[in-house]
């Protein structure tokens, strides 16, 4: 399901007009422009995306040791 973070702007209602013609489900956020929301938001996604990207990390460590596989590039 789509995150929809938005306000009533005309930006905002294009979003879910394409949403909805597209058939798509998702979920509105509105978002309050004025008291700067949005700029927290995308600082909390960036922080949830780092830690996604860290725990990958982890994981690929873990599961794949860097010893046992060797890829070349392709050119």
């Amino acid at each position: 399901m789509i995150q929809l973070y938005t306000s009533p702007t005309p930006n905002g209602w294009k979003a879910s007009v394409a949403l909805e013609e597209l058939e798509l489900s998702y979920e509105v956020t509105a978002i309050d422009l004025s008291k700067n929301v949005q700029k927290r938001v995308r600082r909390e996604r960036a922080q949830v995306t780092a830690d996604l990207i860290e725990t990958r990390a982890e994981l690929q460590t873990i599961v794949m040791p860097p010893s046992t596989t060797s890829v070349d590039p392709v050119t």
